[in-house]
């Protein structure tokens, strides 16, 4: 069995649906009062390059954290994965 992938964000006002492969789509499309309207998303590389980019910059400016992702908001988005994981009882090898 395999798994859709797309991504869709359902809210009171509407939806937004990212087609497959999600990670490296090139458009989306926002449903509001039932119409829907195809947004197209330039993606360059394969979806990490941002993160390679920004890496490539602090390493260049000598600098240890990046103020776009500093360390604390990393350790908070682990924080809230672990609870989720927890809330399902998804444990890894090693825990």
């Amino acid at each position: 069995m395999t798994t859709a992938h797309y991504a869709r964000v359902l809210g009171t006002d509407g939806s937004i649906t990212v087609p497959p492969a999600w990670w490296v789509a090139s458009s989306l499309t926002v449903n509001k009062d039932g119409k829907d309207e195809v947004i197209d998303c330039a993606m360059t590389g394969n979806g990490y390059n941002y993160q390679a980019e920004e890496v490539q910059r602090c390493v260049r400016a000598g600098a240890i954290e990046s103020a776009t992702m500093p360390h604390a908001e990393t350790l908070q988005i682990m924080r809230t994965l672990d609870a989720i994981r927890a809330q399902w009882g998804l444990k890894y090898p090693g825990e």
